[in-house]
């Protein structure tokens, strides 16, 4: 598996630059200087106990990728620091070029395997009728059969930031459903100011959030108290999750397990739980290309980090991509049965 992400760095490297640029870009210098840049903002940032918890020698990694980052000329030196921060097994870390071009060094195999087991219009296929679109595009919901409501959530970004009032709308479309589906599959996360403010539209009461520990501190707790211009949707909700839930995803799916109202129901989410409390963690190194490396442990309400171990849903669903093939969606017919009931 980390062969194959290194063979799709190398591919997305090239088609990025042009591989001719890639090898022939005019720069005489070794990459050395990014290299070392690199290495020392890694190891003064990146959580120590998250390279021990992965059973990662960072210190052997540099002996490791030395000769071949003295060797880099050019744009060449991307390609080495993407494998150098691949061995952090980190799917949020990112390598920029000069250009601002960004290629993901790792990816999670919980991603991979579920990368293609979900189809919006299989999805739709179920629907009463079309579903109606909100949130910059964000939100999608509408009705099943039996007066079963559904919304999916496609992006937790700070474009969507200030959409709460959609939000509200939306849980008045769905004053007189018996329950709804809130479906966070390929969610790739965001921005906790977008997810603590839908959360709050969706709990009976506050709740506390988790810690997140870095070098420096260990941050504290905050608490989310229940909000919303309609009131909040307390009717039994099934919350769909699997690989391609991550992130700040994960953070809200793992939140919801304080409710007795919400049921997780899918397969175990990608397990990317380094976080970052500023807005953009990028470094940026002397040659102006940069890194882009996150530095909080985010951990689970149980105390385990979500990084590499994810959120395990309450009900395990698998869905494959044949079965989207066939026209079906496992977790929505799962869901819609445990609603019915």
């Amino acid at each position: 598996m980390i062969l194959l992400n290194r063979i799709k760095i190398a591919l997305s490297v090239c088609v990025l630059l042009g591989c001719h640029e890639l090898l022939n870009d005019g720069e005489k210098e070794s990459g050395l200087k990014d290299f070392d840049e690199a290495w020392n903002h890694i190891n003064e940032t990146y959580p120590f106990q998250m390279l021990a918890y992965k059973g990662i020698d960072w210190n052997l990694m540099y002996d490791k990728y030395l000769e071949v980052a003295n060797e880099a000329r050019g744009e060449e030196i991307v390609q080495v620091l993407a494998d150098l921060t691949a061995e952090l097994q980190d799917g949020h870390i990112r390598v920029y070029t000069k250009g601002g071009a960004s290629t993901r060094p790792f990816t999670p195999e919980r991603v991979l395997k579920d990368e293609g087991a979900f189809d919006p219009e299989t999805v739709h296929s179920y629907l009463v009728e079309a579903p109606k679109v909100a949130g910059n595009q964000s939100f999608e919901f509408g009705f099943f059969p039996n007066n079963i409501g559904y919304l999916r959530i496609s992006s937790f970004s700070g474009s969507i930031a200030g959409s709460e009032d959609e939000i509200d709308d939306i849980i008045h479309a769905f004053a007189d459903t018996s329950g709804m589906i809130l479906d966070l599959r390929e969610n790739r996360g965001g921005s906790s100011f977008v997810y603590d403010n839908i959360l709050a539209r969706f709990i009976d009461g506050p709740i506390d959030t988790e810690y997140a520990i870095s070098n420096q501190e260990i941050r504290e707790p905050y608490t989310i108290t229940p909000a919303g211009r309609n009131g909040q949707y307390l009717r039994p909700i099934v919350v769909l999750i699997n690989g391609t839930s991550f992130s700040g995803t994960e953070v809200f799916a793992d939140r919801v397990r304080s409710q007795d109202h919400m049921t997780l129901l899918g397969d175990t989410t990608a397990g990317g739980g380094i976080g970052s409390s500023t807005v953009d963690p990028r470094f940026y190194l002397s040659s102006g290309r940069s890194i882009k490396v996150n530095y909080e442990i985010i951990l689970r309400r149980d105390s385990i980090p979500i990084e590499r171990n994810g959120v395990v849903p309450d009900i395990l669903i698998e869905q494959r991509k044949t079965d989207i093939k066939d026209g079906r969606d496992l977790l929505i017919e799962s869901a819609l049965e445990l609603l019915s009931n």
